[in-house]
């Protein structure tokens, strides 16, 4: 099977429910779309069901893909990394890390500027979800934020939306064109999913300078989100509008909108994409010198007698030893 520019598949991947989308670039569109619920996002082999399930609903395709997931109490803000070198990058991560308790981050490329996404959350094994997907017969299937796949395909001129995937699972995204400048779950009670909300407003520069912790980036995405001027859900796919099906349709995009955006990205439509990179937690140094602080010896104090004074120097030189 020939795989050109335009063929991908991308998978909302939430705590109950699985949705993707397979794009053609025969049909210029969205060539099937599917929902499986899942019983245990944490058991691999409920999880293989389920995706096994969804390809099968999706056509059985052997195309990129790309999986876009965000948990309940994620959160991101992006840092300002061009023009940096490699061993720059992993000491600015490394930096992450010890600061903040940060060990994963994904570079996106803005035109001429290059963009470090810092994620905060409990860090999902993402080789064990990547390897399940591929098991179900996805191919090259790599994990993303689900904040960076919605950016690519809301229209122009949105600036704020929210998205509820399920019970639970809900974050508020701010924009800049196409690219995201933070995300941040939130309180999801008495909420109907699925659902997206977009709205338009005035974001500055600095709106997000020095925050770096997730419940102040999600108290300033809220501010953002109740000033701004709700808009009618718009998506766009490679630049054209993307229909306006009803909600219980399984192509709606209230329902697809992540999946979407991660399609987008498996089917090279928007540009380089750079996996998730993972920082260990550096090890703490453990300072053993045991010389420094235990016993070496216990003889007494060794006295050191003063040298002789020049008088008793000449004296022994002038008088006579005594012989035996």
């Amino acid at each position: 099977m020939l795989i050109e520019r335009g063929d991908g598949v991308g998978i909302e991947l939430t705590r109950d429910v699985v949705r993707g989308v397979r794009l053609s670039h025969e049909q210029s569109t969205v060539a099937a779309a599917a929902e499986v619920s899942l019983h245990d996002a944490d058991d691999e082999l409920f999880l293989l069901d389920a995706l096994v399930r969804l390809r099968g609903l999706l056509g059985n395709p052997r195309l990129p893909t790309r999986l876009a997931i965000f948990p309940s109490g994620a959160a991101t803000f992006r840092v300002d990394v061009t023009g940096q070198t490699g061993p720059e990058l992993h000491a600015g991560r490394v930096g992450l890390e010890r600061r903040h308790g940060v060990t994963s981050t994904v570079l996106v490329d803005d035109g001429a500027r290059r963009w470090m996404h810092v994620l905060h959350w409990l860090a999902p094994d993402f080789r064990r979800l990547e390897d399940v997907a591929e098991r179900a017969g996805f191919l090259d299937a790599v994990i993303e934020p689900s904040p960076l796949a919605l950016a690519r395909v809301c229209a122009a001129g949105t600036t704020i939306a929210e998205r509820c995937a399920t019970t639970g699972e809900r974050f508020v995204v701010a924009f800049e064109g196409a690219h995201t400048i933070a995300a941040a779950t939130i309180e999801s009670g008495g909420v109907a999913h699925p659902s997206l909300r977009v709205a338009a407003g005035a974001i500055g520069g600095q709106s997000f300078a020095g925050l770096t912790e997730p419940v102040d980036v999600a108290r300033r995405l809220v501010s953002i989100r109740d000033a701004g001027t709700e808009r009618e859900v718009d998506l766009r796919l490679n630049g054209i509008a993307y229909p306006r099906f009803p909600l219980d349709d399984l192509r709606s995009p209230e329902r697809q909108c992540v999946a979407l955006g991660a399609a987008v990205g498996a089917a090279g439509l928007a540009g380089r994409l750079r996996p998730i990179d993972v920082v260990d937690a550096a090890a703490q140094v453990e300072w053993a010198v045991p010389w420094a602080i235990d016993r070496v010896s216990t003889l007494p104090p060794l006295v050191i007698q003063s040298a002789p004074s020049a008088t008793r120097r000449l004296t022994a030189r002038l008088v006579p030893r005594r012989r035996p």
